[in-house]
């Protein structure tokens, strides 16, 4: 089923007020539901792990015998910690239909399509933060002469602000896609609910 001819075909059921069972997309989307719980666990454990390898390296630079470790590992740690608040705030969507109608499927669908205008949000939130702490590593390797001690120093540093931008890029994509997609819904479920 195709969103946008699905949910005009339910529509009309809606407005019939007339069907006995619910339709039968409502299997397909229930499947589309627990399979949207599935990649929500995974990203969030893999944006959990991600933060907790963040701040044992913070920690571990900061603790390092050099002049601008503690910079720099306090650069680490706040973004570190800035990123796992994100993930912590993430909207999730339900875990699952209120129950097996065309109103509950749609309620769903809203609401998934909230958490993906949230997500998008911190996304940008957290690309514009790694170029922050981007920055403060420049400052830091130019102070302390790293970049004639280390040649792969900028072109990693390069690499990672290149996918910095990038994800910031691809997030503000996705918010402006999803925010339109949740308003095309909000409208329809006005329009349904009359």
């Amino acid at each position: 089923m195709s969103a946008e001819n699905g949910w005009n075909d339910w529509g009309e059921a809606w407005r019939d007020k007339a069907p006995a069972s619910p339709p039968s997309d409502i299997d397909a989307i229930e499947r589309r539901v627990r399979a949207e719980q599935r990649r929500q666990i995974l990203r969030a454990a893999i944006d959990l792990v991600a933060c907790v390898v963040g701040v044992g390296i913070s920690l571990w630079v900061i603790l390092e015998d050099r002049p601008s470790a503690v910079i720099l590992g306090l650069a680490g740690l706040t973004y570190s910690l800035f990123a796992l608040a994100v993930t912590l705030g993430r909207r999730r969507a339900p875990g699952s239909l209120a129950s097996r109608t065309v109103a509950a499927a749609l309620d769903w669908e809203l609401a998934t399509a909230r958490a993906g205008v949230r997500t998008s949000v911190g996304g940008v939130a957290t690309a514009a933060a790694a170029l922050l702490f981007l920055a403060v590593c420049v400052a830091v390797f130019r102070h302390e002469g790293v970049w004639d001690q280390d040649p792969i120093a900028a072109p990693a540093l390069a690499v990672a602000a290149a996918y910095a931008v990038g994800a910031g890029l691809s997030s503000l994509w996705l918010y402006r896609k999803r925010r339109t997609h949740a308003e095309r819904l909000e409208r329809l479920l006005n329009e349904l609910n009359g």
